[in-house]
């Protein structure tokens, strides 16, 4: 049975709280803990009803893992496999790419870069959902399905069973989370699934950095990668993370206040100066850096603001239902068009998922490939949770609402500085339109001149 007590902030410090009381970082389970805490907090957010999880996930059951590793084998069967040879620079890019004029797909926070390194590059990515977006904007990248298949077989069919300390263990950071939070989302299950992945995914993570024998390694998003930052780091091979995303203190992607992460990127490059605040890193500080957004600075240069009455609300699965019907409501008391832009991982299956937004008077952007920056350039203002687009508007001058629905205690310093403003309703949101003016010194989230601070990061971290 959950409680109304429970939000992001209560659920977040009851479960930091357990995590130090327990030692988990530093215990038995430590390197299974690392790699499982982030999956099990979301869970346990979407359970006590504090938000909703904001990705698409799999069950644990056996015949998923085989559907999962089924749609591995159909996509690494035709597509590329990895490259070899020497680079100084290996790259895990993002899979949710964006649609470019040209039809091609792009990832944002990776093409920009790759001609400014001049070093030797190898982009690899992996599979979202089984899937990759094709033709890719810079020709050349090469795909992890191989290596995500082998390690999923690997783990499920010769990795060890857990050693009865384990297993104790496991059972006993079970029982004491359905006590404290009086839910089951199957903790143990949680940390096994990781163990077999780690255990399946190490030796083939070994050999691509074998074939690349790379000086650095960028991820795009480490958190789910431990595998390969562990292999990384027993080779010698420098880990950095580009910010792909919103960071706060709840995001416990990131935030380890007590203990550090043995598998986190020795470097954070960050969009601006305000995320270095943003929550407890478990690297110091000095290699919290803020170098910019290549594909934001891209955006700008050739933005331009002609806004009329549209009021832009910018979704995310976690939300959407809450924030649709805000919207919905919204639209009928004031009178003014809105639009809805659906976040990528909302658009199929919309309809079925917000019915109230068939035949209302919301137009719903669903279009995968259009640019949010396209439609900032018309609204009067936006609205929103705690969605990356946020920030982007304030830094493109578009008046903000941070609807304060499940979760939007994320975005909380908008609100404090003085960037947004809030409503907790459709009444609420037409008395904060009426006093919303644009962002103050909107460079704090997206440091300029990106793509040359990231180029000079990257070329002292790799010693060129």
């Amino acid at each position: 049975m959950t409680s109304d007590r429970w939000t992001l902030p209560s659920v977040t410090e009851s479960f930091l709280a357990m995590e130090d009381e327990l030692d988990l970082l530093r215990g038995s389970l430590g390197r299974i803990w690392e790699g499982a805490r982030f999956s099990i907090h979301q869970r346990l957010l979407d359970a006590l009803g504090a938000v909703r999880e904001g990705q698409v996930q799999y069950p644990t059951l056996q015949p998923s893992r085989i559907r999962r590793a089924w749609a591995h084998a159909r996509s690494a069967l035709s597509r590329p496999s990895l490259a070899t040879g020497r680079a100084d620079f290996l790259i895990v890019g993002h899979p949710r790419r964006c649609r470019t004029p040209d039809g091609t797909w792009t990832d944002p926070y990776v093409d920009p870069l790759l001609a400014s390194l001049d070093a030797p590059v190898r982009v690899v990515e992996p599979p979202h959902l089984g899937q990759h977006r094709s033709p890719a904007h810079v020709p050349g990248v090469r795909y992890l399905d191989d290596v995500i298949l082998l390690g999923a077989a690997a783990g499920m069919l010769g990795a060890r069973r857990p050693t009865p300390p384990e297993r104790r263990a496991m059972e006993a950071v079970t029982e004491e989370v359905r006590g404290r939070f009086g839910v089951d989302v199957a903790v143990g299950d949680r940390m096994d699934e990781f163990r077999l992945h780690r255990a399946g995914s190490l030796r083939f993570y070994d050999r691509l950095l074998a074939r690349v024998r790379p000086k650095v390694l960028v991820l795009v998003v480490a958190y789910g990668q431990e595998p390969l930052v562990e292999v990384a780091r027993a080779r010698g091979i420098t880990v950095v993370e580009l910010q792909h995303g919103v960071i706060h203190q709840y995001h416990l992607g990131y935030t380890f206040p007590s203990v550090p992460k043995s598998t986190f990127p020795d470097h954070l490059l960050t969009f601006g100066r305000f995320w270095a605040e943003a929550t407890r890193y478990p690297i110091p500080r000095d290699r919290v850096r803020a170098v910019g957004y290549p594909a934001f600075d891209l955006a700008r240069s050739t933005f331009e603001r002609r806004p009329n009455s549209t009021v832009l609300f910018v979704s995310q699965l976690a939300v959407g239902e809450h924030l649709s019907r805000m919207a919905v409501e919204f639209a009928r008391r004031a009178g003014e068009p809105v639009v809805y832009k659906l976040h990528p991982g909302e658009v199929y299956g919309w309809a079925d998922r917000y019915p109230w937004l068939r035949g209302s008077a919301v137009q719903v952007a669903d279009d995968p490939g259009l640019p949010v920056y396209d439609l900032f350039r018309t609204a009067r203002a936006q609205v929103g949770v705690f969605s990356t687009a946020l920030y982007e508007g304030l830094g493109l001058g578009v008046p903000t609402v941070v609807a304060q629905l499940p979760g939007w205690e994320a975005c909380e310093p908008l609100l404090s500085l003085g960037y947004a403003g809030a409503a907790a309703d459709a009444s609420e949101l037409e008395a904060a339109m009426c006093s919303l003016s644009g962002s103050k010194d909107a460079d704090v989230f997206f440091e300029p001149g990106g793509l040359t601070r990231m180029t000079a990061a990257l070329r002292e971290i790799v010693g060129r």
